[in-house]
């Protein structure tokens, strides 16, 4: 099936495209950006592909033409907050919406699926009224058309809960509206995916408006004490009235990351932006997709999102010099530097806080690096005792690697299975290390010992680390 998405390089839409492909579909993406955002997706099962149409919803003389040949729109472009006068709730949910119903018709395609926002029939908040009229729009669709309304989509870089996770990992305080008690309803963006896809599958379920989202229900505070249990840091809160939401975010940015809410949200969780009617969840039972705990999703979430630096955080780095005179040592100045490097966390214990979240593997991987020597890249072990040279597993050359002597082809091979054999993340992949170190196994500081240094097989441990408490 050939699927127009709209939205496409968003938090849902990311998981959708990649879930489509992965069923056979193949898929056209509509995005102000479509060339380069569509090059993120290799082929799909069956050869299923990408193709591209660069345009906005909003644009409405560039969608002419961009249905032609579909056999179902996917529609999940849309704002949760105004940057006027180019983006606004009615030019982009409300308009939009129509724009692209009357191109899916004109194209003669047969389905349209429109994500919408879990309390939009009963919302107040400007946001949920025009996806209340966009829905209205989708109901007069000449074809079979569905309406899913999920709850707060949570995923690597949503503006909610992403957000949190950040501000938990960077800030001394953590800003809170009001009471931080209001209830919200979760769903994880892999679960939105597959219901999407569930969707698009069948086609008994046409003329449904179906309410999604995880079994659990949330507040900030209690996403606050999740959070600080996943990543080991409990920030103080600040409380900051609804009233004075536009001073919070501000204060917020003043610290270095804006305010997870939004005038708009924040109206929509005073709401109580939750499923009411009981049984009324289409996740499970109608759509048979198994909800992700929000343990599980949080944690997921941490994975998936590297800690962001001090300067992307909070601020620009500030470099300071200190200065010491050290007479009659039996070390020599380079012995005397390793050493500070080494035990770098013991002087800094009150200012630096470099350990490992909770749950971080100790030993990160056993693999034999190599070097490139005189005569060219030596041979090195392989992940099952394979020799391997510098081209990929393919038998093609591969491109340079910042992992000295290894190629992407081959060194993506190592990695999968270094994680078969020691159920462990290799060096090079993301991990939730603490502190000012880079997040793909690197020390912020000069090179010691670093994975792809030298030959010789080696454990590459936290406590290895330049800094790391042992």
């Amino acid at each position: 099936m050939k699927v127009l998405v709209t939205g496409g390089t968003g938090v849902v839409g990311q998981a959708a495209v990649t879930l489509l492909l992965k069923r056979g579909h193949s898929v056209r993406l509509l995005s102000r950006n479509a060339s380069e955002d569509a090059r993120q997706w290799p082929r799909g099962a069956q050869n299923a592909t990408v193709d591209s149409w660069q345009a906005s919803v909003s644009d409405q003389p560039g969608l002419k033409g961009c249905a032609e040949g579909c056999d179902l729109v996917l529609h999940l472009a849309g704002v949760v907050d105004e940057s006027p006068p180019e983006v606004t709730f009615e030019n982009t949910n409300v308009e939009g919406t129509r724009t692209m119903l009357k191109e899916a018709e004109r194209a003669r395609v047969g389905r349209f699926i429109y994500v919408s926002s879990l309390g939009a029939e009963r919302g107040k908040s400007p946001y949920h009224r025009s996806k209340r009229r966009a829905e209205d729009i989708v109901r007069n669709f000449a074809g079979g058309w569905i309406i899913l309304r999920p709850g707060n989509v949570y995923g690597p870089g949503d503006d909610v809960v992403s957000v949190l996770l950040t501000m938990v990992r960077t800030l001394p305080v953590v800003p809170v509206i009001d009471t931080g008690d209001d209830e919200f309803q979760p769903i994880w963006t892999e679960d939105l995916a597959a219901a999407i896809a569930a969707c698009v599958d069948r086609t008994d379920l046409h003329g449904r408006v179906m309410e999604i989202a995880g079994n659990e229900t949330t507040t900030t505070n209690d996403l606050l004490d999740r959070l600080g249990e996943i990543t080991g840091r409990k920030p103080a809160r600040i409380p900051v009235p609804g009233f004075l939401a536009g001073a919070g975010a501000a204060l917020a940015g003043m610290l270095g990351a804006k305010l997870p809410i939004s005038e708009n949200q924040l109206t929509m969780l005073s709401e109580g932006n939750v499923i009411r009617t009981p049984g009324g969840n289409a996740l499970a039972g109608t759509l048979g997709v198994t909800p992700t705990s929000l343990d599980s999703g949080l944690r997921k979430l941490a994975d998936a999102q590297p800690e962001q630096t001090p300067e992307q955080g909070v601020g620009a780095l500030k470099r300071k010099r200190f200065w010491a005179d050290i007479a009659g040592s039996k070390l020599t100045p380079e012995e005397l530097f390793a050493r500070l490097r080494s035990r770098f966390g013991e002087l800094t214990p009150l200012h630096m806080d470099l350990r490992a979240e909770p749950g971080t593997p100790t030993v990160l991987a056993r693999a034999n690096y190599h070097h490139h020597g005189p005569s060219g890249p030596r041979e090195r072990a392989g992940p099952r005792g394979a020799a391997h040279t510098g081209q990929g597993d393919t038998g093609h050359p591969g491109r340079a690697s910042p992992v000295r002597g290894a190629s992407v082809p081959d060194r993506a091979a190592r990695r999968s299975a270094a994680v078969r054999d020691t159920g462990v993340r290799p060096p090079g992949q993301p991990g939730r290390l603490a502190g000012h170190e880079n997040r793909r196994g690197r020390s912020a500081g000069p090179d010691v010992g670093e994975p792809g240094s030298g030959d010789g097989n080696r454990e590459w441990r936290n406590s290895d680390r330049p800094g790391a408490k042992r």
